[in-house]
């Protein structure tokens, strides 16, 4: 899952659990239930860093089989979600029956941070050398726009990759101090503690978030609204004097498009002209 919501549900489970706390309803089985969900969306997330990565080859390497595969349906994401909701249920499942302790799930986790970033780091360059292949093995059009996509998917995992990482790291550092460094016999100052653990969640999943919607083009342009309505407001008090071409100008310019030749003679072009010179000169680019 490319977005938090593992991290979400781990942050809503603690909440819940709280507030059935106060109100003295935290009992068994409803107290496992929470906790047992709670964990597996604190511990799902981490999942995320190795997922990125066999998405990423898997339509690196099997440009083709890839495509095809998740033309109807995301038959390969689906694949990829269902497995890491069935390995985070396995492995959480294991710590609650106390085969695996809460110390080695915590150094697990961070290897697998150390690991998947190391592993992530690679891709850009995969994706370069696959892209390069294909143009020296004369592939066709859709095989290089899809390996020209993947590295700039590359490009743009990069950075929620690394903020992935330093997030994951982090906490799972943070919950290592308090839980097995300080052991403190304090109670209220521990809860404190994990309350502050829970709200540096809650920080990862804006931020992931926000990252997300920041490498989208639209939500990118949606994002930047109010700046575009200041710069507005600027210009309409700055006015310029705006020259107002003539009815015939834009009659031509309506029908057809204004080149100039290096001569500075008019060159007209019908829409269907231009249309038929664009695609061929695409076609004879992706060709060469």
């Amino acid at each position: 899952m490319a977005l938090p919501v593992p991290s979400l549900i781990g942050v809503i489970m603690a909440l819940l659990m709280d507030i059935f706390g106060a109100l003295n309803l935290l009992v068994s089985p409803v107290d496992d239930v929470i906790t047992f969900v709670m964990k597996s969306g604190m511990s799902g997330g981490v999942l995320n860093l190795p997922n990125f990565i066999l998405e990423r080859v898997a339509a690196t390497i099997l440009v083709a089989k890839y495509e095809q595969c998740n033309e109807n349906f995301p038959f390969f994401a689906s694949a990829m979600i269902l497995t890491q909701i069935g390995t985070v249920i396995f492995l959480v499942y294991l710590h609650m029956i106390g085969f695996i302790s809460e110390l080695e799930g915590v150094i697990a986790f961070g290897v697998t941070c150390i690991v998947s970033v190391l592993l992530f780091c690679l891709l850009p360059l995969v994706s370069r050398r696959a892209y390069a292949r294909h143009l020296r093995k004369g592939s066709g059009v859709s095989v290089r726009y899809q390996t020209a996509e993947n590295m700039r998917a590359a490009s743009l995992l990069n950075k929620l990759m690394v903020l992935y990482a330093c997030f994951f790291f982090a906490e799972n550092f943070y919950y290592y101090v308090i839980m097995f460094v300080l052991k403190l016999e304090d109670v209220a100052l521990h809860e404190a503690l994990l309350t502050l653990f829970y709200a540096f969640i809650t920080l990862e999943i804006f931020a992931t978030t926000t990252a997300i919607a920041l490498s989208h083009p639209s939500l990118k342009t949606a994002l930047r609204f109010p700046k575009q309505i200041a710069m507005f407001k600027d210009q309409r008090s700055n006015r310029v004097c705006v020259e107002v071409t003539s009815s015939t100008n834009f009659e031509r310019c309506a029908s057809g498009t204004d080149v100039r030749a290096l001569d500075g003679r008019q060159l007209l072009f019908s829409l269907e002209q231009e249309k038929e010179i664009y695609f061929k000169n695409y076609a004879v680019m992706w060709n060469k």
